[in-house]
């Protein structure tokens, strides 16, 4: 009886320290995985997207139809232990920064040097859906709401998780 409820209690401190480290390594998820994305938005089911597919520096993102060109493609690259990655336009190479810490400004591109308005958090939020934190600001990526229409500007807004903050890849 003895050696039965020994191993009864072993047992238990076992499974509890491996529940123990399981919910120490868990925390919050991120959606650190580098490769090259395309973002949908959940609200308007519109693409990001360099204006005009312009190369030019301090051209706006937008958002604009789905159409898989390379304007609409971004590469990430995670570092281990850190959630944050550049957001690099695939077709000029170049970085999307915030320039304000101002809710309702607009992002643009520029040559990328690793700043932290140059980077961006990716918190998962679920299968591939995904907020875009700028490290500098505080701010998220969200649907500018207007001009209406095709072409609607990205801007920063205050993170409240509402759909025009999401971001599916």
């Amino acid at each position: 009886m003895k050696l039965r409820s020994s191993l009864t209690v072993r047992a238990g401190i076992a499974f509890g320290a491996a529940l123990a480290t399981t919910a120490v390594l868990a925390g919050p998820a991120h959606a650190g995985v580098s490769g090259q994305y395309s973002f949908r938005n959940a609200a308007t089911g519109k693409c990001l997207d360099v204006q005009g597919g312009s190369s030019a520096d301090q051209t706006v993102l937008q958002q604009f139809s789905c159409n898989g060109k390379s304007h609409q493609r971004f590469s990430l690259a995670f570092e281990v232990d850190d959630p944050t990655s550049l957001l690099r336009a695939v077709h000029s190479n170049k970085c999307i920064q915030a320039f304000s810490s101002t809710p309702g400004t607009t992002v643009h591109q520029r040559p990328c040097d690793n700043v932290s308005a140059q980077r961006w958090e990716f918190v998962e939020l679920g299968g591939n859906s995904v907020t875009i934190k700028n490290v500098a600001t505080g701010l998220c990526l969200d649907d500018g709401a207007a001009p209406s229409g095709s072409r609607r500007e990205v801007r920063q807004s205050v993170c409240t998780g509402a759909s025009t903050q999401i971001w599916s890849r």
